[in-house]
């Protein structure tokens, strides 16, 4: 067994060299997820709002406030100034992550390839149940938020596809760099 190590040692400088390489883009993609600009933050009693975009990307529409949410007839409408319907997708997985100490649930994210002026519309906001708390174990004990007391967040974007990706790249390089140093140079 020792033999084979020995013989094989380029073999694990190889797997060390490629989980570095893996650290170094999966840390620079998950850079620009802490580099995220908040363009507007309201209360969600405002049923309309405006937004002024200053350059295209993608967009989230994110919840402050609130672990969990379930939409139900929770409508949100974005159009631009000239009236045009901009369309959103529900965001699946829900990210989750942290705004001026608040938990932060991203719901939607959408396109914008115009720079301009924005208008978001809210109804159906009571049919929102929003609560603290992602785990469900938690969940069943808190109440539910009342939907004026929420916050909605909007902020630049990246694909969820592309997070999952930079994180699991992420932990693959970690367990590279230790494998390869591990049997590269201890064994």
């Amino acid at each position: 067994m020792i033999d084979f190590l020995n013989s094989n040692r380029w073999l694990f400088y190889f797997i060390g060299i490629t989980g570095v390489l893996l650290l170094v883009i999966s840390f620079s993609a998950l850079e620009k997820v802490l580099r995220i600009k908040p363009i507007i933050s309201f209360d969600l009693a405002n049923v309309k709002q405006r937004l002024s975009i200053k350059k295209s990307g993608l967009y989230s529409i994110s919840l402050l406030g609130a672990g969990y949410v379930e939409e139900n007839n929770f409508i949100i409408i974005i159009r631009s100034a000239s009236g045009k319907t901009i369309e959103h997708k529900t965001l699946s997985p829900r990210l989750r992550s942290r705004f001026k100490n608040r938990i932060c649930l991203d719901l939607y994210y959408f396109f914008i390839k115009e720079i301009g002026d924005y208008h978001l519309e809210f109804s159906n906001i009571n049919s929102l149940k929003a609560k603290q708390s992602m785990l469900s174990s938690k969940r069943i004990f808190q109440e539910s938020i009342i939907p004026s007391h929420l916050t909605i967040l909007i902020k630049e974007a990246i694909k969820p596809s592309s997070y999952v990706i930079a994180l699991v790249g992420f932990l693959l390089g970690v367990v590279f760099v230790i494998s390869g140093i591990l049997f590269g140079f201890i064994i």
